[in-house]
């Protein structure tokens, strides 16, 4: 990208020598600035952008000096005059001085160094390499797109410019910024002019076109200190004896030791409980807490670490890099790579005797490791994988389909597939466990199917149909077919080339592992800690990893519990709550590497009354998790009513972020780099059940960057029969708000950069049949409609009367309680969509909302303007002093 700019300090000297004087016009707005002049335009622009102003008396003074605190407060200016975190510690900038702030802000980003290390000389005049240098730095902290540097050596005094200049002066000038002056010489040492940088300013917001970035957190999350408990009824350490008293000085070694002490406890006059684990791994645990163990209001239990170190729970095995072997000669012949010196192999025969369960999960430290698949790159977010799509064949459709009530089967079946995915199973010949991957079209989600056989002549596949996904025959479709899209292959040793990778052999029961590093945590043991009708219970700072099954910790049926400063990895699944459960908090927790909900709210017993169930999810930081591949794996399954969950950060994941429960409240949490391979789904997402997805609240949010397979990836996703959803004040990062057959939705005063609010619908039934021929008869939507339209089954009669009082506008579409299908309209009717204000052009509000609901005073501006915030360059969404646009309260997102 040569010669962005065409503004040379020389040439621009000369335009000015040329320049006629005529009296002043009101345009100019500055005595000294003539209409005509070469400047005025330039120095118009940059005034109206607030980067400079005038000197006083009306002058702008374009031939003044350009000093070197006017540079760092034009910079500091057009990027929206952040506050410094510090003064700048340059001894010749006082504090109060114009350009003390910008001064700082400058030090502090990099932007300026000094003249020494404690002298900045603000009023010096600055020089062509100092001012080239100042811009370099100021693009390279930024992200543009910084040109290549330019040669300096046919200008006739490159070896008298400065060794720290050369490579911004390189920059400067292949980015058209400066030219060589007479004689083709650079001048470092020579001076601008105030409206020369007013030019100059003006260029280089054209060669370099604003950018929103990704929103960057304001608030910063510290860990708190852990202060040693020094006043617990009892203790337990790894080198302990359950024959002790459990004293500090004579600890049990168990805590199932420690629960029986706690029952023999006199509770008369005493306000709490306490049980202190002190640092150590104590290995596998399976513990119930039940009614027996609850603590009561006004003497609760607390099960909490001691202080000094980590508790670990393991209920699995973790294995070091030096526990992996080497391979024999007989085990490399199994591998068609040339070399295999970096596979290394581990025999499962001690944990699994029997074999390695099917779909375990591997887990790293950043994550799960991945069986040898093609291509490599599929889970990283990038574009790899193979995009091809194939179709069972209509006549295998018919036979091997078998239609249930709930949705289809699959038995035996197989299909003939097309390039590229032929080309590389006619290059495996070992088919033994390998899997198909991709996107499934029989419940929108990503899944495996098993290879039985593969006929290289015809190109058919045949699939295992002894192992079909569990929940196979449990999910439904809208047509008797399936689709595999954006297609890997898992599990051939022909694979198994990137490092972290694992392939597992049947026949030997041994793990390859391709340059294994860092450790592996393979769950083995299911449940950790079960309440179960245990109330007044508080379990503290505690790490539990590694399970196959189950959940870390179970929640049955108790009330007045609090899970806090938890550290919970490598596990199927961390927290579930279910029952008559109530007055539930998590908060403060880390949760990572789980495979399914991390957080499953089961809390239904509320639903004939629609009274909260007081659950409360805060604080918390959920991160790489939803590695099963499964649609609809949200982090939190809310099954509750009356949820607040707030300040939560969730980040890297397949997978979206919370299934919507009821009368709940959603604020404060950061959502990024999720939905990485999920399809028509939402981060915040709610679908076709009328005991939930009613009268929630969706406020003070931060969405950023979503994947997108290109079914639709989006940050709020309102599905079939939501009502009555409150949706504002969110800021939206590449991450729409999807309105589907919703009805009722108040979406108003959130910020949408790079995104949109996409509105669609199915039509209406009449008399049960469909019409405007959206959806064709005979698919099985019909019963499928009916059974979650209406939820008498779930509430009970009287229940149902509270629900049909409390939600009349979704209930008085039925009058018919025996045909639900009489005039149901399906087209996002009565929603609001107000007050909000979409950056980019070509983004908008979909047009479903525009036909049947409301739509009023929405701002939309081009990707290349900021009216609104401090400097979406570098991802800080604040709004500027005085701007009149929503206040979002950005420093408050996130964990506190």
């Amino acid at each position: 990208m040569k010669k962005l700019i065409s503004l040379i300090l020389v040439s621009i000297m000369a335009a000015a020598a040329f320049a006629v004087a005529l009296p002043a016009s009101a345009a100019s707005g500055f005595f000294d600035v003539e209409d005509d002049r070469w400047s005025a335009s330039s120095i118009r622009y940059a005034v109206k952008k607030e980067y400079m102003k005038g000197v006083g008396d009306g002058k702008f003074d374009p031939e003044g000096t350009l000093t070197r605190a006017m540079v760092a407060t034009v910079l500091w200016r057009r990027e929206g005059s952040p506050a410094p975190t510090a003064p700048s510690g340059f001894s010749d900038v006082p504090a109060g001085e114009w350009y003390a702030d910008a001064v700082a802000w400058a030090k502090e980003t990099g932007v300026v160094l000094g003249i020494t290390e404690t002298t900045f000389v603000p009023n010096r005049p600055i020089t062509r390499e100092q001012l080239a240098t100042m811009l370099f730095r100021f693009s390279s902290s930024a992200p543009v797109s910084v040109p290549e540097r330019a040669d300096l050596e046919p200008f006739a005094d490159d070896e008298t410019v400065s060794g720290w200049a050369k490579e911004p002066l390189g920059w400067a000038v292949e980015a058209g910024l400066l030219k060589g002056t007479d004689g083709n010489r650079l001048a470092p040492d020579g001076f601008a002019t105030r409206e020369q940088f007013a030019a100059i300013i003006e260029r280089y917001d054209g060669a370099f076109i604003l950018e929103y970035n990704e929103p960057v957190l304001r608030s910063q999350y510290t860990e708190p200190d852990y202060p040693l408990v020094e006043d617990a009824d009892f203790y337990v350490s790894t080198t302990g004896d359950d024959s002790a008293d459990g004293s500090f000085a004579h600890p049990f070694k168990t805590w199932e030791r420690a629960r029986d002490a706690v029952r023999t406890l006199d509770r008369t006059d005493r306000d709490g409980i306490k049980v202190a684990f002190m640092a150590g791994e104590y290995g596998a645990l399976d513990v119930t807490l039940s009614a027996e163990d609850a603590g009561d209001a006004g003497c609760p239990i607390t099960y909490c670490k001691y202080g000094d170190g980590d508790v670990v729970f393991n209920n699995g095995v973790t294995l070091k890099k030096e526990d992996f072997e080497p391979l024999t000669e007989d085990e490399k012949a199994l591998f068609p790579q040339k070399s295999t010196d970096l596979i290394m192999k581990y025999d499962l025969d001690e944990y699994f005797p029997s074999g390695m369960p099917d779909g375990l999960a591997l887990f790293g430290n950043n994550g799960p490791i991945w069986e040898a698949r093609y291509p490599n790159k599929y889970y990283d977010g990038s574009d790899h994988y193979l995009k091809n799509t194939f179709l069972l064949p209509e006549e295998y459709q018919r036979e091997y389909c078998i239609e249930h009530e709930t949705g289809w089967n699959y038995f035996g079946m197989d299909a003939t597939i097309l390039p590229p995915m032929t080309m590389i199973l006619s290059k495996v010949d070992y088919f033994k466990d390998m899997k198909m991957t991709g996107y499934i079209m029989y419940g929108w989600r990503v899944d495996s199917l098993y290879i039985k056989n593969y006929d290289k002549e015809t190109c058919a596949v045949k699939f295992d149909d002894t192992r079909l996904p569990s929940d196979f025959s449990t999910v439904g479709i809208r047509t008797p077919q399936m689709t595999l899209d954006l297609v890997f292959f898992e599990n051939s040793p022909g694979f198994l080339d990137e490092q972290g990778e694992y392939w597992y052999d049947a026949d030997t029961n041994n793990i390859y592992v391709y340059d294994p590093e860092n450790e592996y945590n393979i769950g083995i043991g299911g449940s950790f800690l079960t309440l179960s009708g245990a109330d007044n219970i508080s379990v503290v700072g505690l790490t539990f990893k590694n399970s196959l099954s189950g959940s870390a910790v179970r929640v049955l049926n108790s009330e007045h519990v609090t899970l806090e400063s938890l550290n919970v990895y490598s596990v199927y699944r961390p927290v579930e709550a279910s029952g008559s459960s109530d007055w539930f908090v998590v908060r403060g927790c880390v949760f990572s590497r789980f495979i399914s909900n991390c957080i499953s709210l089961g809390l239904a017993h509320h639903r004939t009354t629609l009274e909260s169930n007081h659950a409360v999810i805060d604080n918390n930081f959920i991160h790489d998790y939803g590695l099963s591949k499964i649609f609809n794996n949200q982090a939190i399954a809310d099954g509750a009513i009356g949820t607040v969950i707030s300040h939560n950060i969730f980040k890297n994941s397949p997978n979206g972020a919370i299934n919507l429960g009821m009368l709940s409240v959603i604020e404060y949490n950061v959502f990024t780099e999720l939905m990485t391979s999920t399809q028509d789904f939402g981060v915040i997402y709610t679908w076709n059940a009328i005991s939930s997805a009613r009268k929630n609240t969706i406020r003070y949010n931060l969405f950023g960057s979503m994947g997108d397979m290109g079914g639709g990836a989006f940050g709020i996703y309102m599905d079939d029969f939501t009502q009555d959803q409150y949706i504002y004040g969110n800021l939206l990062w590449h991450s729409e708000i999807m309105l589907h057959n919703a009805r009722d939705q108040y979406v108003f005063e959130n910020a949408f950069i790079h995104s949109s609010l996409v509105t669609s619908g199915f039509g209406y039934f009449v008399d049960g049949k469909v019409q405007d021929g959206v959806l064709p008869d005979g698919t099985g939507w019909y019963a499928q409609f009916k059974r979650y339209y209406i939820d008498r089954v779930n509430v009970g009669e009287e229940g149902y009367e509270i629900w049909r009082e409390t939600f009349p506008s979704l209930y008085a579409l039925t009058p018919d309680v025996d045909n639900p299908y009489v005039y149901t309209s399906f087209f996002c009717p009565w929603d609001s969509v107000h007050n909000n204000g979409f950056i980019e052009k070509g983004y908008g509000i979909g047009e479903e909302v525009e036909t049947y609901g409301e739509v009023y005073d929405n701002v939309t501006t081009a990707k290349d303007e900021n009216p609104f915030f401090v400097n979406p360059t570098r991802g800080d969404y604040r709004l500027k002093d005085g701007v009149d646009f929503f206040d979002i309260p950005f420093e408050e997102m996130g964990r506190y």
